[in-house]
């Protein structure tokens, strides 16, 4: 595994984190992209982030910051097959993964080489995707936490029915894990804010329009009959018995009221099971709740300070 220098994607009023740096660990022949951002001189530790579906480093730019604000360094990265990751198939555009696995060891072989780069202690943010991603690592005890908060994580996902699994399991086994799932648009294009099922706030929801404009690379599009079975397999291996309740830090999640994307009873069984996880409704959120309104967004900040302040951090 080596380290390269990467870039951040710039557009007008959003400007990086302060001090942060973009790298790119070069694994099994992939590269996968990630940013560290120092949290000033006495950092009070780092805050890992590991975001959504269709997600990337700079649309968590005003989140680092405001976890810089709080005294804390932070660390975000692009999944593979996302941002400007490497992607597993020559249609770049295609969300594309074979298991949720491979998430969870790109994650841990990023923090693992630049941990002398993250003061502690150190906390994780996952949203959606990157909830399971993170749930995932916690079970797998290979990530030094102390807590760990989620927004509106993929426990579930809306609409996936078990035979869409077991569908999208068969494709799969037939060698069609490469092809787009039916019924999703192909055509990859920047959305438009109006009817979108991500957010109320449509300031931060153009500034996400601009970065795909100023970097097409960053856009991708509808997901795989293999990534459909690996989330299925994911999903399932979360409601195992026993799996909630292995993971015992201190853990938020935030549910958000209005979410059509992802299931919110999936959240509220996965922490009726929990030892450790407090279970916070976010009323009139869609789905991304840190590209939410900022009435929206400061309920969320304040679950998050509150649950730092549960595991002394």
């Amino acid at each position: 595994m080596t380290l390269q220098p990467s870039r951040l994607v710039s557009i007008n009023r959003d400007a990086p984190p302060e001090g942060a740096e973009a790298f790119c660990l070069r694994r099994d022949g992939r590269n996968i992209r990630f940013m560290l951002a120092p949290g000033g001189e006495k950092p009070r530790g780092t805050v890992l982030i590991s975001p959504g579906r269709c997600e990337f480093i700079e649309k968590y730019f005003e989140v680092a910051r405001e976890i810089q604000s709080r005294g804390f360094a932070v660390f975000i990265t692009d999944h593979y097959g996302q941002g400007l990751s490497d992607r597993p198939l020559k249609d770049r555009f295609k969300g594309h993964i074979d298991s949720f696995d491979t998430y969870a060891a790109d994650f841990e072989a990023m923090i693992s080489a630049v941990w002398d780069r993250l003061p502690g202690p150190h906390a994780l943010l996952g949203h959606s995707m990157g909830g399971m991603v993170a749930v995932k690592m916690l079970a797998r005890g290979r990530i030094p936490v102390r807590a760990c908060a989620l927004s509106a994580p993929m426990l579930g996902i809306n609409g996936l029915a078990p035979g869409a699994s077991i569908a999208a399991t068969a494709a799969v086994l037939l060698g069609l894990a490469a092809r787009y799932v039916p019924g999703r648009d192909t055509d990859v294009k920047a959305p438009t804010y109006h009817g979108n099922m991500l957010t109320h706030d449509q300031a931060r929801f153009d500034r996400m329009v601009r970065y795909y404009e100023a970097d097409r690379a960053l856009m991708l599009g509808a997901p795989t009959f293999g990534w459909v079975a690996a989330a299925a397999r994911a999903i399932d291996e979360t409601r195992r018995p026993g799996f909630a309740e292995s993971i015992q830090i201190p853990m938020l999640i935030a549910s958000a009221a209005d979410d059509s994307l992802v299931s919110t009873r999936a959240q509220e069984r996965f922490a009726a099971h929990s030892l450790s996880a407090q279970l916070v409704d976010m009323p009139h959120a869609r789905h991304e709740i840190l590209m939410e309104k900022d009435e929206i967004r400061q309920r969320f900040w304040a679950a998050f300070d509150a649950l730092l302040t549960r595991a002394k951090l």
